[in-house]
């Protein structure tokens, strides 16, 4: 398996900051969250193939993304989903923008972790 931090990566990520900020309808958010899942998820069979680069479930280009998002809705009146993704996408600018939506996604996940 390869690991390497790639622009399809980071897409995924600002897809997982859009679904954990709530800006995705909630009757959108399964097509979402199986479409994340079969990106990031292995399954065991996976891990006897080679790991050449081409990958049943690889994402290839923006339009990847594209196709999956402009149908579904935002929490935005008159914006698709891909809209949002995209003000997302084009909010990173920096290395340290970068790391802003890292942080920004290990904070959501650890205030989710916390007891009660």
């Amino acid at each position: 398996m390869l690991r390497y931090l790639s622009p399809a990566k980071i897409c995924l990520v600002i897809l997982i900051e859009l679904y954990r900020t709530n800006e995705v309808k909630s009757t959108d958010s399964i097509t979402l969250l199986s479409f994340v899942s079969t990106h990031t998820l292995r399954r065991s069979t996976d891990v006897f193939l080679s790991d050449g680069p081409a990958q049943p479930n690889s994402i290839r280009t923006l339009a990847d993304f594209q196709s999956l998002l402009s149908p579904l809705t935002s929490s935005f009146p008159g914006r698709s989903l891909y809209d949002v993704f995209l003000r997302k996408l084009w909010g990173v600018q920096s290395l340290e923008g970068l790391e802003h939506l890292f942080n920004s996604v290990r904070s959501l996940s650890t205030i989710d972790l916390l007891p009660c």
